[in-house]
């Protein structure tokens, strides 16, 4: 990406440019990214270092103020500190440094998850979200050539007239808290998420559940994605799409490219590309990294085309 050409650190003898020549395997690539960007933990600049002293005393004094929001801050127990930097410097990035937008993006976010449908996110039961995990809209499988687990989003799976409106926002809130524990190489910290628009009509076309995945991405787990392909979108999508554009955070606008199922091999091995759209890959249920986690291996396996 251009905005990233002068963004890596680099000694009297490395530039940016000479390692981008250097680099040319897309995981290394990646991991070099997530490594040395000006805003990562290995790489911050006096201002960022800080601004983010600053983010923690500030977080600090408001989860005193406010021990029930704190209380949900992780949904697995306490981390360490290395952690808690990520996850902190992904809300400052988020906002390009701006302490108080920073703070007030973060501060929100706990105080959503903890008050979300009046049980808070860390309380939502996989039976609570089960009508839409059958339906197979939405799982995780592979890697992407960077080292990056995908995410498949299957658009035509979702059913506007077949979808209660209050699981599906409570089904986008604990996928999106599940995947934060997909399992990735350090420092890799995104995930590449494939949105599938192929076969796609009016009654797939939900703007309300369309935004929730859009909030999810720009405003509740800011920086998580990196790299969006939306797939196969017909002229039917256009419409639709230029209503949801305005509501796409920027950063992750950036991150969205267009792509038909044979520029897959680009961003994916073969292997891992499910075999409907020309690889390898066959989707298992039980060997999901997010539902397996949740769902006893008994259960009755998603519908559709999984």
């Amino acid at each position: 990406p251009t905005q990233h050409h002068n963004s890596y650190t680099s000694s009297p003898s490395c530039t940016s440019i000479n390692l981008r020549v250097i680099i040319t395997n897309q995981k290394e690539m990646c991991e070099l990214e997530e490594s040395y960007m000006v805003g990562y933990p290995n790489n911050l600049s006096p201002h960022q270092r800080q601004t983010y002293d600053d983010f923690v005393v500030k977080m600090n004094a408001w989860k005193l103020d406010n021990p029930k929001a704190a209380s949900v801050e992780n949904s697995r127990g306490a981390v360490d500190e290395d952690r808690m930097k990520i996850i902190y410097l992904k809300f400052l990035r988020a906002r390009q440094f701006d302490l108080d937008q920073a703070f007030k993006l973060y501060s929100n976010f706990l105080t959503w998850k903890h008050d979300f449908q009046g049980i808070g996110v860390n309380n939502i039961k996989v039976n609570s979200v089960m009508n839409e995990i059958k339906t197979g809209k939405c799982f995780s499988y592979g890697y992407c050539r960077g080292g990056r687990p995908i995410i498949w989003i299957k658009f035509h799976l979702h059913k506007k007239s077949q979808s209660d409106p209050q699981e599906a926002e409570r089904f986008i809130a604990w996928f999106f808290e599940s995947a934060k524990y997909l399992p990735r190489e350090d420092p890799i910290e995104t995930t590449t998420v494939i949105i599938d628009l192929s076969n796609i009509g009016r009654e797939n076309m939900d703007m309300t559940v369309a935004r929730h995945w859009m909030d999810m991405l720009g405003s509740r787990y800011p920086e998580c994605l990196g790299k969006g392909l939306l797939l196969n979108a017909p002229w039917i999508f256009s419409a639709f799409w230029n209503v949801l554009k305005p509501f796409i955070d920027p950063r992750t606008f950036k991150k969205l490219q267009w792509v038909n199922s044979s520029d897959l091999l680009k961003h994916i091995d073969e292997e891992n590309i499910l075999k409907e759209y020309g690889g390898k890959g066959e989707y298992v249920l039980e060997r999901d990294p997010i539902y397996s986690q949740h769902v006893a291996l008994s259960s009755p396996k998603p519908s559709g085309d999984m």
